[in-house]
């Protein structure tokens, strides 16, 4: 006697094993096909062998019901051996379907699962008992994509062969991804039964994402970069003004944005304002406050012109928050750069123009001296030369009459006269200013021969003053070592 017994339960046997007529023993879970096959056979002893075949999708319980119907007679030895036979295939196809490490569904015309495989309800957390006869919606749909799962189903029922990629839920909310290859059963060209193969591509779709994150980021980062680049080349354009500069950044940052056509900018510095065509503040935006010598000077404002972010995400991406802020420090050491280059080329151009000036002045300077010179020089020669023709014979008629002793001091007289436009008097107060007026008498006598006792009696001083007197001159000008007396 065999027995497969599960959710359909069907009971095949033998009846030449019994001796009497058996009756009926009632299986766990009733539903027609059992209650239709225990009617017929009237089982009422426990199975010799019993084989699970819960899991079999619901054409193999076709086949069995099918089998069931043709045994007419059950006491009839005659149909033992094929029953058998079905009874081994369908025990190997149990076997290989249950054991696939792939989901395995399969789904009456009606959308009521008839058979779901253990992976089925590995990946899905679900139990069979949970699945069975359940229409659509399937458990496993996820709310967000339910519109576009059922149709991609409907289209999966009516074309019968069909690969598409699909986003679930499981049981315990966990999202996973499906690769469904889908194919149906029809008979005579209606359809009887829909079978769909899962492969689990949760992994692959998170290394996609993953990819394409990266590839996003990769692109995005540049963008900022080729901003930068092109903020450096602005920087160095020879005779560009700075409001010519701001303007410039301006126009550089919607491009560098995540949605660069619902992108705008705005930059405000000390009152005067840059922006884009298309600027209007919004709430979604992103400010970054420019510094010059420490001190806030102006603005970057960059707003998002969307009404809603996809996905409701953030419409700025962490690296745009951070190009505006270096943006604005940019603009500040530019400024900065900007303004001591300014000042730089202002005190420049006053000390040209100083420079010119004190050319000028030097000129005209030197003139006044060529002329004082040539003035000077005049007086000399004319009082050199009234010295000469007046003062000097006067000065001999006075020696020649003079008794000897004042005959000396006409002579010193007569020298002294003669020297006071001479070269040496000149040079000594230029050379030796720090001489004292008295100093420098002591010198001129010392120069026409004068002893120190002659000095000290014509300046009426001691001897001792004079000796004094000379040491100091000597040490001013630097006679100490000399033997000089």
């Amino acid at each position: 006697m065999f027995i497969i017994n599960g959710y359909l339960p069907i009971v095949i046997t033998d009846m030449n094993t019994y001796k009497s007529k058996p009756e009926i023993r009632q299986p766990h879970k009733k539903n027609r096909i059992t209650a239709e096959v225990a009617e017929k056979l009237k089982l009422k002893e426990e199975p010799v062998e019993a084989i699970d075949f819960s899991n079999h999708h619901c054409i193999y319980r076709e086949r069995l019901k099918k089998a069931l119907a043709s045994c007419k007679n059950p006491h009839i030895d005659k149909g033992a051996q094929g029953n058998r036979t079905l009874l081994e295939s369908l025990r190997l196809s149990s076997a290989l379907t249950n054991k696939s490490p792939n989901p395995i569904i399969g789904i009456n015309s009606d959308t009521s699962i008839e058979y779901v495989n253990s992976a089925l309800e590995e990946l899905t957390g679900y139990s069979s008992d949970e699945l069975i006869d359940i229409k659509v919606p399937y458990p496993w749909w996820t709310k967000s994509n339910l519109k576009n799962t059922r149709q991609n189903f409907e289209k999966a029922m009516e074309k019968g062969d069909y690969k598409i990629e699909e986003l679930f839920t499981k049981k315990n909310g966990e999202l996973f991804w499906v690769e469904i290859s889908s194919t149906i059963i029809k008979k005579k060209g209606r359809l009887q039964y829909h079978l769909s193969n899962w492969v689990d591509i949760t992994e692959r779709k998170r290394d996609k994402e993953a990819l394409k994150d990266t590839a996003f980021n990769l692109k995005e980062r540049l963008k900022e970069l080729n901003c930068f680049h092109e903020v450096s080349l602005l920087k160095d354009i020879p005779d560009k003004t700075l409001n010519e500069f701001l303007q410039d950044i301006v126009d550089l940052i919607p491009p560098v944005g995540q949605h660069p056509e619902l992108t705008c900018a705005r930059i405000t510095f000390e009152g005067n304002e840059f922006k884009t065509d298309n600027f209007k503040k919004t709430e979604h935006k992103l400010t970054a406050d420019i510094k010059v010598a420490g001190k806030t000077a102006g603005v970057v404002e960059v707003c998002y012109l969307g009404h809603e972010s996809e996905n409701n995400k953030d419409p700025f991406l962490d690296g745009e928050r951070t190009l505006v802020d270096a943006l604005a420090r940019e603009i500040g050491k530019y400024t900065t750069r900007v303004r001591a280059e300014e000042k730089l080329k202002n005190t420049h151009e006053r000390l040209i123009t100083e420079q010119v000036a004190i050319r000028g002045k030097n000129i005209a300077l030197k003139e006044v001296l060529s002329q004082i010179e040539f003035e000077k020089k005049q007086t000399t020669s004319f009082i050199q030369s009234n010295i000469n023709k007046i003062i000097m014979p006067i000065l001999r008629k006075l020696r020649d009459k003079s008794d000897p002793d004042e005959k000396h001091y006409i002579s010193l007289l007569q020298n002294s006269l003669e020297e006071i436009a001479s070269p040496f008097i000149n040079k000594l107060e230029s050379k030796y200013a720090g001489l004292l007026p008295r100093e420098v008498q002591i010198c001129n006598m010392i120069k026409n021969g004068m002893t120190t006792k002659e000095i000290a009696s014509n300046l009426e001083i001691s001897i001792e003053t004079i000796r004094s007197q000379r040491k100091n001159i000597r040490k001013k000008l630097g006679l100490t070592s000399n033997n000089i007396t």
